[in-house]
């Protein structure tokens, strides 16, 4: 491994430890709370989050809502890319192509292109 990918590894370790930490803090206060059955309605939910979270349903409504719109999925793809990059520091044959394609693979490099 090279010396990037160890220090990108060492300061993934890093914030990892902290994510857990804060993670298991927010776990503690959460269970303090009166217990609930989240799984009731599973299949609302999981549309909710499609069509809300990353459909913005309520975003699009407003007029500028368009923009947030492009914006918000330009981060997710640009995210994919860096996620990308820092796998293949680390794991140097790391890359998307060799678990979703080359075609699909291609896409999101025009999309990270397009918004990047």
């Amino acid at each position: 491994m090279s010396i990037e990918g160890t220090a990108i590894l060492v300061i993934f370790v890093a914030v990892l430890t902290a994510f857990t930490l804060i993670v298991r803090h927010l776990y503690r206060v959460m269970m303090k709370g009166k217990p609930e059955d989240r799984f009731s309605r599973w299949p609302d939910r999981v549309k909710s989050v499609l069509v809300f979270v990353f459909g913005q349903a309520r975003v699009l409504a407003q007029p500028a809502g368009i923009g947030h719109f492009i914006i918000f999925w330009g981060f997710i793809f640009i995210t994919l890319g860096t996620l990308e990059n820092i796998l293949s520091m680390i794991i140097p044959a790391f890359s998307y192509s060799r678990f979703i394609g080359a075609d699909a693979a291609g896409i999101i490099v025009l999309l990270q292109d397009v918004f990047g």
